[in-house]
Parts: structure tokens; C-alpha cells; sequence
């Protein structure tokens, strides 16, 4: 469904700020509580965790053309706003609780589209037990322009941070990688039991969420004087990398590392763990598979820079690659 409408009668302009927001309370129903932790006040009015657990915070966005299309649910696009920032708690081990949503968008957008996206947004809120408080309204410039940033509180007890890992940690990987475009960026889900498992071993001692690829997301684990070498053999494929390969002329590995959106767990477990043991726990709590890909090795002391991935050949993988914003294009 495309979020822009010629017709002046189903546009948001037709509405004004009082009654968009009216709707959208409605809209949210359930998911936004009532005020002061709810729409009404200028700031929400929220608890704070206790028993010692740590807050965490994050932040993600979602850009029309960039993030969703005309191809693209209302409902999915609503859902992957937050869902995009559960991950990034899933990632640090944490449960969600409050969602603060600001929107800006052109006064072209069809009422219809914006009913259906807050809708599904709602439910992915009620699926995940946390909270739409509040947020902004904004109109944009110009037409066909629509931009949703959502800001996530949440806790954990032992936030799992990136740095972490140590000579001859063990590197895993959640689920399969690469070809997200084919339809996974939009319906995986967040792994946040998973994440919240990983967080209550001790043998777990690093952790992020895979949302660049693993070309650009693996370096973030790998402290200095490390590399994470990586066997080939082992890496996890998505039937969607194998299918997009054959599209695109590259390889599988070549998707599974650089398309980015696959919002799997990546995570680093303690020197000397026995990943045997460690893969018979997860498969007795969890049907999802997890996959162990390598190990964190010295580095070669070199004067320039030292790739921070390399195969069991010790050659580099795919320098430089994965998602980067405002990247070059040539």
C-alpha cells in the first residue's frame, strides 16, 4: 500500500494535529496506557526499574524508501519501527519496557496508510509486553516524505556489552544470514528470550545484534590486538542469501556477510568454554539454531592496519563491507 495519497479527503491535512492525535490514541488503544504514563502530558511520567538492574536506552529509525516502500504493509512498517529497536535491546540481554514515537511527515499521507501503520505497530507493542507513552507530531516539507524515530527504554540485569572477548573466544551466531531483503527484515522477530538467556550465563561475554552484516558488525566484538577468524564452512546460510546469489551473480557468503537486516544475536563466549555443552543447553531451551564460526586469534604485529576478519587461510574477508550510512558510492 503506498503511504501517499492524491486524494485531498484521505490526506492527513485534512485532519489537523487534534484529531490525528485523537485517532492515533485510538489507534494505539491497549499499548498506550493512560496519562501520566501515557498520551496527555508533555513528558511522560514512567517507574524505574529496580533491583539494582541497569536502564538501557536506544533509539532507531524508519525511512520511507529506505526502510519500507510502497510494496511494504502498513502494519509490517509499524511493526518494524520497534521491532528495530527490540533487537538492540535483545542485544545487551535486556527486556523492553516504554516506547516514546516521534513522526514527521508531509501532509500528503493517506489517513488510511497511517491508521493501518500505528495499528500494527500497537500490536507488535501488546506482542512484546512494553508501551507506547507519547511521542511528537510534525509536519514535513514538501510531499512523499514520511520519517518515524522511536526511542526504547528497557533494563537488563547483566547488560552483555561488545567488547568483552578475549584469545580463543568462541564467535556465535543466532538463526541464518544474509538475503534479508527477500522478506526478513521485515517479519523476524526480535530475540529477546534468547538474548535474556545469553545474558544469564557466565560463559557469555559479549553480544550485539547483526544489523549491518556481519562484515561490519563482527569488528565491533574484536578488541584490539584480536582478529575473529572465521570458518567458511560453518557460517549459517538462509535459503534468501542462496536465492538472492542466484540473482545477483555474487555468493552466499557474500549476502550471509554484507546485506545487512538480519537481526540475529552475534556473541562471544569465555575462553575454554565447551561449545558442545554450550550448543546442547541452547537446543534444550530453544528451536532456533545457534552456530559457533570461528575463534578470536592474535593478531600479527604490523605496522599498518591489521584486518580485524580473516579466514582459516589467514586472508582478509570482505574489508570494508557490510551497510554503512552515508558510505561512498564509488
Amino acid at each position: 500500500m503506498h503511504p501517499f495519497t492524491d486524494d485531498p479527503e484521505s490526506q492527513v491535512r485534512r485532519h489537523g494535529e487534534l484529531e490525528l492525535l485523537r485517532r492515533i490514541r485510538e489507534w494505539l488503544g491497549t499499548a498506550n496506557p493512560a496519562p501520566p504514563r501515557g498520551m496527555g502530558d508533555d513528558t511522560a511520567v514512567l517507574p524505574v526499574p529496580t533491583d539494582g538492574d541497569s536502564l538501557l536506552l536506544t533509539n532507531d529509525s524508519l525511512l520511507w524508501n529506505q526502510h519500507f516502500d510502497e510494496f511494504t504493509e502498513p502494519e509490517a512498517a509499524g511493526a518494524k519501527l520497534l521491532k528495530r529497536n527490540l533487537s538492540d535491546i535483545a542485544g545487551m540481554g535486556g527486556v523492553p519496557h516504554h516506547a516514546i514515537l516521534a513522526l514527521a511527515a508531509s501532509p500528503n499521507l493517506s489517513l488510511a496508510w497511517l491508521e493501518r501503520f500505528f495499528r500494527g505497530l500497537a500490536a507488535c507493542a501488546r506482542e512484546y509486553d512494553c508501551e507506547v507513552n507519547g511521542g511528537d507530531l510534525a509536519e514535513a516539507p514538501g510531499t512523499d516524505s514520511f520519517l518515524g524515530t522511536l526511542s526504547l527504554l528497557g533494563s537488563a540485569t547483566r547488560p552483555l556489552l561488545r567488547k568483552g572477548g578475549d584469545l580463543d573466544s568462541w564467535i556465535w551466531v543466532t538463526g541464518s544470514l544474509g538475503g534479508s531483503r527477500a522478506g526478513h527484515h521485515l517479519s523476524f522477530r526480535p530475540r529477546l528470550e534468547e538474548g535474556a538467556w545469553l545474558a544469564a550465563r557466565e560463559d557469555v561475554v559479549a553480544m550485539m545484534d547483526l544489523t549491518d552484516g556481519l562484515a561490519k558488525d563482527l569488528p565491533a566484538l574484536v578488541a584490539d590486538g584480536l582478529q575473529a577468524q572465521v570458518d567458511l564452512a560453518f557460517l549459517p546460510l538462509s535459503e534468501a542469501a542462496r536465492a538472492t546469489a542466484q540473482d545477483t551473480g555474487e555468493t552466499e557468503v557474500f549476502h550471509a556477510f554484507t546485506d545487512g537486516e538480519d537481526y540475529e544475536l552475534l556473541f562471544l563466549t569465555r575462553p575454554g568454554t565447551d561449545y558442545r555443552a554450550f550448543e546442547q543447553a541452547w537446543r534444550d531451551r530453544f528451536a532456533l539454531p545457534v552456530t559457533p564460526i570461528g575463534n578470536l586469534v592474535l593478531a600479527p604485529p604490523m605496522e599498518d592496519s591489521v584486518p580485524k576478519i580473516i579466514g582459516l587461510d589467514g586472508r582478509p574477508l570482505f574489508a570494508g563491507a557490510g551497510y554503512q550510512h552515508f558510505g561512498s558510492s564509488g
